[in-house]
């Protein structure tokens, strides 16, 4: 899942993966799981799960960079603009709350609350009776 996580970074636009980042990989990885398998009582990772974990992973490595080096997170291009309005003839379609005021930062800190929480909501398929 490690290898899912870092191609994900990447896409993402964090490329450069240092070995402090492996050490807090490392950390967010075993922190996740744990997690995870104690939510659900397995004792490994379902495979429905893994994107979970791997989502999980991304937002627990972002939050920590975000906390205790920020400057790291510069390669990150969180400047898009989202579409607000499409009309086609007389049909008119809103897409987007707001002028655009959201900064960098309430982008990247969206993101990371979503990542942190994603399938939240998946468990309860996986979910073993603790006796």
């Amino acid at each position: 899942m490690k290898d899912q996580v870092v191609k994900l970074l990447a896409a993402l636009g964090y490329t450069e993966i240092t070995a402090n980042d492996q050490i807090i990989l490392a950390f967010a990885l075993q922190k996740v799981e744990n997690f995870v398998k104690n939510e659900i009582n397995w004792n490994s990772i379902p495979k429905g799960l893994e994107e979970v974990v791997v989502c999980r992973v991304i937002g627990e490595f972002l939050l920590s960079k975000k906390t205790f080096s920020p400057d790291e997170l510069a390669m990150l291009d969180l400047s898009a603009e989202t579409v607000k309005q499409i009309q086609a003839g007389d049909t008119n379609f809103v897409l987007g709350v707001g002028e655009g005021a959201d900064t960098d930062q309430k982008r990247l800190d969206t993101f990371i609350n979503f990542m942190l929480s994603y399938g939240a909501d998946q468990f309860g398929a996986f979910r073993k009776i603790r006796w």
